[in-house]
């Protein structure tokens, strides 16, 4: 029984290394055949992590690092993974920005709208104040200039 077990758990761990590694090939594969865009959306959907189609990604000398940032975006990754990822794999965050700035423009319809991330100085938003004297004054309204 133990020798079963232990032939399944084998298999099983020959099974997911395997489709690790296909992976890899695949993205490798649809980047060089038709770009990082679809390369990451096909990587995302066989399930891999923002974080190791980054490390992918920033082994091609060839890629920008804001159109791999633009790719994850564009492909639903939420915006606290890419940034981790970019961390981790030290993307700059001007790099970061940028993306984030590309995916808006290129592909906002297909970007999820719970992206709880966006990064530092993409926009600015205004917030209207009534004064006392029945005017009003408009100030800009940033999470970060909140205090508690």
């Amino acid at each position: 029984m133990k020798k079963v077990i232990t032939g399944i758990v084998i298999s099983s761990m020959l099974m997911i290394g395997t489709a690790f590694a296909d992976w890899k090939s695949d993205f490798d594969k649809v980047y060089v055949d038709v770009g990082i865009d679809d390369a990451v959306e096909l990587a995302m959907k066989e399930g891999t992590s923002p974080l190791h189609i980054m490390m992918r990604g920033v082994q091609k000398k060839d890629l920008n690092h804001a159109n791999l940032v633009k790719a994850l975006y564009c492909a639903g990754a939420l915006g606290a993974d890419i940034q981790d990822a970019a961390k981790i794999m030290k993307v700059s965050e001007q790099m970061v920005t940028a993306g984030y700035k590309k995916s808006i423009v290129e592909c906002e319809d297909a970007m999820a709208d719970s992206q709880a991330f966006t990064p530092v100085g993409t926009g600015t938003s205004f917030v209207s104040v009534s004064g006392t004297g029945g005017g009003s004054i408009i100030i800009p309204a940033s999470p970060s200039g909140f205090t508690q």
